[in-house]
């Protein structure tokens, strides 16, 4: 079995999940048609293709163990825990706030786009 590199997200594969719990990926399919382990079902007429929830994985093996094995860090944890009580205008102030106060960043070329407001916002605001 392939050893795959899980980055702190939201969303995995079967094939993943497994990698890190070191079972087969046919196993995690198992767990999720037997109705143990909640995962989004994509089309495909052949096979099923599932998508793990970060909140399915915390509900199946429980926050600790989640942080612990797949690297989710306790400081997004914090931030959203700090921002749950926080309203959505005064959430969208501070926001725009910080992106005012943001230093000037010299460019250079990079594969990934930078996030927009809104995007940043509605990460935390899970």
């Amino acid at each position: 079995m392939a050893n795959v590199s899980i980055e702190p997200r939201s969303v995995f594969t079967p094939h993943e999940v497994a990698s890190v719990l070191r079972v087969s990926p046919e196993t995690i399919r198992r767990k999720i048609q037997a109705g143990e382990l909640n995962a989004l079902e994509l089309g495909g007429s052949e096979r099923k293709q599932y998508r793990i929830l970060l909140s399915d994985l915390v509900a199946w093996l429980g926050d600790e163990r989640v942080r612990s094995l797949f690297g989710i860090g306790q400081a997004a944890t914090t931030v959203r825990e700090a921002f749950a009580d926080v309203s959505e205008a005064h959430l969208d102030e501070a926001l725009a706030e910080a992106a005012r106060a943001r230093p000037k960043i010299i460019k250079r070329k990079t594969t990934q786009p930078t996030p927009s407001r809104q995007e940043i916002a509605k990460r935390f605001r899970k």
